[in-house]
C-alpha cells in the first residue's frame, strides 16, 4: 500500500474559509478557525456574530500567503464586503495565523 499523505490546507485557505463561513452566517464554524489567542483577545459576539450579521457576501481582491514559517504565517486578504442593504466596503489588510494540530488558525487581524 502507498503511504497516505495528509495535506495541510494553506493559511490562505483558512482565511478564505473563515470569511466564507462568516458571510454565510455559519458563525460557529467561523469561530472554530480562531486560535486560542484570538479567542482571548476578541469577543466573539462583537467581532463575529454582530460584525457579520448584515453581510451578504465577501469577494476577495487579493488573497495570498505573504510569509510562512513552520508554525506561523501571514496572509494578505483584501476584500470587498457587501451588506444586506446593498452597500459595500473595501478592506485592505492581513492576518497572522498559527499552525495548531495541523490546522492553520487565525491569530490576529490587521485592518
Amino acid at each position: 500500500l502507498a503511504p497516505v499523505v495528509v495535506a495541510v490546507a494553506s493559511p490562505a485557505d483558512s482565511v478564505a474559509a473563515f470569511y466564507g463561513h462568516a458571510a454565510a452566517g455559519r458563525f460557529d464554524q467561523a469561530y472554530g478557525l480562531w486560535s486560542d489567542r484570538m479567542r482571548a483577545t476578541y469577543s466573539r459576539q462583537e467581532n463575529l456574530d454582530e460584525r457579520f450579521d448584515q453581510t451578504a457576501g465577501i469577494a476577495f481582491e487579493a488573497l495570498y500567503v505573504v510569509e510562512q514559517g513552520s508554525t506561523t504565517a501571514t496572509v494578505q486578504a483584501n476584500f470587498v464586503e457587501t451588506y444586506d442593504g446593498g452597500s459595500s466596503r473595501r478592506f485592505i489588510g492581513y492576518w497572522d495565523l498559527t499552525l495548531v494540530a495541523g490546522r492553520w488558525l487565525l491569530g490576529a487581524p490587521h485592518y
